[in-house]
């Protein structure tokens, strides 16, 4: 965490930031639909209630496509760091990183399974649990069984067929054999773990 803002601290911050940036979309009746992964996704979700940095957004929403960039990204990051200021935030509090994941695919059916808030001119699709678990495996693998993702994951009771459907999304992510040795081991660890 850099040392310029403060992280989202619940839903409740999170909603807060989220409403903020919507109202100010509204002031010029522009609308915009995100799709978002990671921690803010499961606070929305109520899986989890922890810190996040940061709002990961996988993709821009238009009808049922899922899209990298934004029509008017300037004017985007120009209200995220407004927010960001008001709030206290880090300035790059919405974190368009995550867009990458679409160049290999999300899970078949994201975008279906997401649920739905609406701020104003923000309309926010959230990963379902079953998509979180496949992105959470991803990261736990990535990053080991003592991270916040392998806690994340851990919370949202994956079953065996869930952890087996994320294990060969996985590979299509990074197919690499360590990474794909990195899942298998990581599958194993959470199944002994949840006794699945």
């Amino acid at each position: 965490m850099s040392e310029s803002g403060i992280p989202i601290k619940d839903v409740t911050h999170l909603r807060e930031a989220l409403g903020l940036l919507g109202s100010l979309m509204d002031t010029t009746h522009d609308e915009l639909e995100i799709a978002v992964v990671g921690g803010s996704a499961l606070l929305l979700e109520g899986s989890v209630s922890r810190v996040t940095r940061d709002v990961d957004v996988v993709a821009f929403v238009t009808g049922e496509d899922l899209r990298r960039e934004s029509p008017g990204s300037d004017l985007l990051e120009s209200r995220v760091l407004a927010v960001g200021l008001e709030l206290g935030l880090e300035p790059a509090w919405l974190n368009l990183g995550p867009v990458s994941l679409l160049d290999a695919g999300l899970p078949e059916g994201f975008l279906a399974r997401c649920g739905i808030e609406t701020f104003g001119g923000l309309r926010v699709h959230f990963a379902g649990r079953y998509d979180l678990i496949h992105m959470k495996l991803f990261a736990a693998a990535d990053q080991g069984p003592t991270s916040k993702h392998m806690s994340d994951l851990l919370a949202l009771g994956p079953t065996s067929d869930e952890l087996d459907a994320a294990r060969e999304w996985c590979r299509t992510q990074d197919v690499s054999m360590p990474f794909s040795s990195e899942v298998d081991a990581t599958v194993a660890w959470v199944k002994r773990e949840t006794n699945e």
